[in-house]
């Protein structure tokens, strides 16, 4: 399981080329397409989500909608208990 943040995109442009853009980057550790989205886990929680919206443009992609993943009351716990917050 991966320890980063999720971020959820998407794009009116080619979405093959946004993904091959997101990547080549060390920042994102996984990258999905779900339907019409773009699924992008940060390599960790410290990694501002804005790279992703950076990439994307200067890669000429046209990005209509980013949104960090919610999470729940159980993923909350689980990462208190394992000292991933403060």
């Amino acid at each position: 399981m991966s320890q980063g943040r999720v971020i959820w995109v998407r794009v009116s442009s080619d979405q093959n080329q946004a993904l091959e853009l997101l990547k080549t980057r060390s920042e994102i550790s996984e990258v999905t397409t779900v339907d019409e989205e773009i699924k992008i886990t940060l390599a960790n929680h410290e990694i501002d989500h804005s790279i992703v919206a950076d990439v994307l443009v200067r890669g000429g992609a046209k990005l209509i909608e980013l949104r960090e993943d919610e999470i729940g009351l159980e993923e909350v716990f689980m990462r208190v208990t394992r000292g991933e917050t403060q």
